[in-house]
């Protein structure tokens, strides 16, 4: 019998978040293949069609990214390497040939969205209470805030415990907060208050 060798994780593929899109259609789900060169996992998004099961892939190989179904279509995290600020942008999937779309950029690093009804998202997102307020500053008060941090970054205070998680580095002070989004305005409302954590 051969041993295990490393490259053998290389030959499977993890499928994961099968999800049926509203259209009633479509289903959509990841697939996750290993990278040994980064030491890390890429992912492509595959969708079937429900009338004849055929499978195609929507999108190429590409590092971890979310992928969400919501009321006018599938959306992809696809972050804005130009803006400095934390932020979270959606671009929508073209499902006939997997090309991403304009969508929507909401000031926090969202963590999860659904829709809630046909005026609001659902959003969960992480906040710090640093600055429980990030979201609602306006663009120069970020980058200052982005800057204050730059400034400081040679050192941290841990003033609580857990202070530290495996895959997500520092979490002291972080909160998973829930909001509403305005799908017209994306107007931001809070529902929890900054000192509670939300699962």
């Amino acid at each position: 019998m051969k041993p295990v060798e490393l490259k053998l994780f290389t030959e499977y593929s993890f499928l994961s978040s099968l999800q049926s899109l509203k259209d009633n259609e479509h289903l959509t789900f990841v697939e996750t293949v290993t990278d040994l060169d980064n030491n890390d996992y890429k992912q492509r998004l595959h969708i079937v069609d429900k009338k004849d099961l055929s499978v195609k892939p929507l999108t190429d190989l590409k590092k971890r990214t979310p992928v969400y179904p919501l009321n006018d279509g599938l959306y992809m995290v696809e972050n804005d390497k130009e803006d400095k600020t934390i932020h979270t942008q959606f671009k929508k999937v073209n499902l006939a040939d997997g090309s991403l779309e304009e969508g929507f950029k909401l000031p926090c690093a969202v963590s999860n969205i659904r829709d809630f009804n046909d005026e609001y998202y659902l959003v969960e997102m992480t906040i710090n209470r640093a600055c429980a307020n990030y979201h609602h500053l306006s663009n120069e008060e970020k980058l200052k805030v982005e800057q204050d941090k730059k400034d400081n970054d040679d050192y941290v205070v841990f003033d609580e415990y857990p202070f530290f998680f495996n895959a997500m580095g520092i979490i002291n002070g972080d909160r998973n907060t829930l909001v509403l989004v305005n799908k017209k305005t994306l107007e931001i409302t809070d529902l929890i208050p900054s000192t509670v954590d939300v699962e």
